[in-house]
């Protein structure tokens, strides 16, 4: 079983969790359902058809944006090639493509110099994420679907010969969607547990935060 995904209510102690996972059955045949938590414990589950809008969980997605940032653009050179690893699985099939390319970002042989330099980027995140537009994200004129633009504000410190730098205030500029349930239940379980409700990155940008 795979759990991730969950969504509290503002509203006080009667309001309900829901928690969404997806678990496995019948050799490799997923099921994808939402488990309704109750206060006093009690639960029950809600169906869903495969052509249900997947639905939107702002804490979720806020997370899962901030998971992210940390791990695309935190370095730790012990544990880099994990970081970079987790943060590829919320790309697009085309940036998880660029991200590796030697054309493209050619993360490998950046890796390689990160290792070796030794230095590090530790990323805090206090001032949260902004959800500003929703856009039209065209593929081809066949192939078009609803995404998010958002902005992520972390900052990063940049730690050199073992000297901190003065913090960097930053935005990610980040261009999202979530995949449909249909996709979302063809995910592998390892893909699900870092990212439950499939959220895609289709574009980012990180910028110095205009003062």
């Amino acid at each position: 079983m795979v759990c991730g995904g969950v969504r509290a209510h503002d509203g006080g102690v009667g309001d309900a969790l829901f928690l969404f996972y997806a678990f496995e059955k019948a050799g490799n045949n997923k099921e994808i359902v939402y488990v309704k938590l109750e206060p006093a414990g009690g639960w029950s589950v809600v169906d869903y058809q495969p052509q249900d809008q997947q639905l939107f969980f702002k804490t979720t997605v806020d997370a899962l944006l901030q998971r992210f940032a940390i791990a695309r653009f935190g370095v730790n050179p012990a544990t880099l090639k994990t970081d970079w690893g987790e943060a590829s699985v919320f790309m697009s099939p085309e940036l998880a493509a660029d991200f590796i390319a030697v054309q493209g970002f050619d993360a490998m042989s950046k890796m390689k110099a990160l290792k070796k330099s030794g230095n590090q980027a530790v990323i805090d995140i206090e001032r949260g994420v902004e959800h500003y537009d929703e856009v039209t994200w065209s593929r081809s004129e066949q192939d078009q679907s609803v995404s998010i633009r958002s902005n992520v504000y972390l900052t990063r410190t940049l730690i050199k010969g073992g000297r901190h730098l003065p913090p960097e205030k930053l935005v990610l500029s980040v261009l999202w969607q979530l995949k449909d349930k249909a996709a979302l239940a063809k995910e592998d379980l390892d893909t699900l547990r870092l990212n439950p409700i499939g959220l895609t990155i289709l574009s980012y940008q990180l910028n110095k935060e205009r003062t």
